[in-house]
């Protein structure tokens, strides 16, 4: 996230958005000196705490996360311009959070339709067992949709620490 290099232009630059960005991610701040003797023990501490925020193993894992569930398109590769359109995206990134899982919605659509129609009904009425197939997957579809709605409110309730988190680093980064 951070070479010796750009830590020595926030020292020069940005000293007070870098000390935040320390706070904010609940890291003391070990001062300039021990900062500049060992950049990457310091950069992998905040790798790790803002990988942490966002639940996944690499920065760029996040970064693409977050842009992929929002459906903005992204290009692997640099991690400081996938930040960029994170921050860009801000808005679509939370709002998608609060929407439904279009696949999940789709399957349960097509799950019902199928059982509505008149054709299938003569069908299942003459083979129950693919009646209890057909409700065994419609059980299994609407546990999906709770773990997808659960999982998308979790998100939805992290934006605000990510994005805290992610504008902090953002600040410093556009500054050196």
């Amino acid at each position: 996230m951070f070479t010796l290099s750009e830590f020595k232009l926030a020292k020069d630059k940005c000293p007070d958005e870098m000390r935040g960005l320390f706070g904010t991610l609940g890291i003391d701040f070990p001062g300039w000196d021990r900062i500049i003797s060992s950049p990457q023990e310091w950069d992998r501490r905040i790798t790790q705490t803002v990988c942490s925020v966002m639940k996944s193993a690499t920065l760029s894992e996040g970064y693409a996360r977050l842009l992929d569930d929002a459906g903005v398109p992204y290009r692997l590769g640099n991690p400081d311009e996938m930040l960029a359109s994170v921050i860009a995206h801000k808005t679509e990134i939370i709002d998608s959070a609060a929407r439904p899982n279009g696949f999940i919605n789709l399957m349960d659509a097509l799950i019902s339709e199928a059982v509505s129609n008149p054709e299938a009904n003569i069908l299942l009425k003459r083979e129950p067992k693919l009646q209890g197939l057909i409700e065994a997957i419609r059980k299994e579809v609407s546990r999906i949709k709770r773990d997808v709605s659960s999982l998308m409110a979790k998100t939805a309730n992290d934006a605000p620490e990510i994005f805290a988190v992610l504008g902090k680093v953002h600040a410093v980064k556009s500054r050196i």
